[in-house]
């Protein structure tokens, strides 16, 4: 949409161009050519139209370079997340193997992690919440292509009751956090993620991935 508006200014401002150069200013000067004595302003009619047509032609090419230097930064922007995510015992005392990768062209400055593992019924029926139980990874960075990996503990053993309940599919274990990190053009983002083991997923009480909950994964 605003490529189509830029073009439309542009080709605008060429016609008004094209219109002073070859016609009005011809006309100006020949003898016995068109004659305008009226002013605007103090400035002839003409030159308003030259005017006009260097602000058309001014705006759109200001727009161009605007809109290349917003696709540079999407391009040249880190993006930090959540790779992979594997539990491990999780009938007895979960640990969570992470991978955090930035796919991004440039370092991604500042990062910080947190994540947030809790048993509940399946589905959701309220928000997940984050808990003080769950692990802060201090400020770190990381180059383009770079990669994090490191286990995360579970909050103790899982109780049999709760062992029943995963196998039996009434409940699941949910892992969750947020990335957030810098770019080198001093813009900050994020990424929300969500992994689910339980539920209907009950393949996945064994050692392996988790897996991708529908909801709860967000990324700027």
């Amino acid at each position: 949409m605003l490529k189509n508006v830029d073009g439309t200014i542009a080709l605008i401002g060429l016609v008004l161009f094209a219109v002073w150069l070859f016609v009005l200013l011809p006309l100006i000067y020949i003898p016995g050519g068109l004659h305008v004595p009226a002013e605007i302003l103090g400035v002839k009619p003409g030159e308003w139209l030259l005017f006009l047509a260097t602000m058309g032609l001014w705006f759109a090419t200001w727009r161009l370079v605007s809109g290349a230097d917003k696709n540079a930064a999407k391009q040249l922007r880190p993006y930090v997340f959540l790779s992979a995510a594997e539990i491990r015992d999780p009938l007895g005392t979960p640990r969570i193997k992470i991978k955090i990768k930035n796919f991004g062209q440039t370092p991604a400055y500042g990062i910080v992690f947190w994540n947030t593992g809790i048993l509940r019924e399946y589905p959701l029926t309220s928000p997940l919440i984050r808990t003080n139980g769950g692990s802060f990874v201090p400020k770190m960075d990381l180059g383009p292509t770079g990669m994090i990996e490191t286990e995360v503990p579970w909050n103790g053993a899982i109780s049999q009751e709760n062992r029943q309940a995963l196998v039996d599919g009434r409940i699941a274990l949910y892992f969750f956090g947020q990335i957030d990190y810098n770019d080198a053009f001093g813009k900050s983002w994020y990424t929300k993620f969500r992994f689910v083991n339980g539920g209907e997923f009950t393949a996945l009480t064994a050692d392996g991935s988790l897996g991708h909950s529908i909801e709860g994964n967000e990324a700027t």
